[in-house]
């Protein structure tokens, strides 16, 4: 048997073993995120029992506890979250405005081109 050969008939177990980690982490990987599906999905089926509705001639109203705590803490968030959110909003606007700025430059630099 030439030398080649035999290295190959070496290799062979160690690419098996390459493989089969391999697919045992695709495996772990699914199964974690199947995991997490189940988790949210009862997360989602716990917060949707604890809601009712009430429906009367001024109209229907739905109560959901969860919800109402999510909305109070939003209004509780401290003042320095509500300027990052602003500042978010300025820097996109801004972002806007100078991408619009390119644009009317672009287009003026094609006007003087074609005069």
């Amino acid at each position: 048997m030439n030398r080649t050969a035999r290295f190959l008939l070496l290799q062979k177990p160690n690419i098996l073993a390459k493989r089969c980690n391999t697919s045992n982490n695709i495996l772990d990987n699914i199964k974690d995120g199947v995991k997490q599906t189940i988790d949210a999905v009862n997360d989602t089926a716990q917060k949707i029992s604890q809601t009712t509705v009430k429906i009367s001639s001024q109209g229907i109203e739905i109560k959901n506890p969860a919800i109402q705590k999510m909305e109070h803490d939003d209004k509780k968030a401290p003042r320095e979250g509500r300027q990052e959110i602003k500042h978010e909003k300025e820097l996109k606007a801004a972002s806007k405005t100078a991408h619009d700025i390119d644009e009317i430059d672009r287009l003026l630099s094609e006007k003087k081109n074609t005069f």
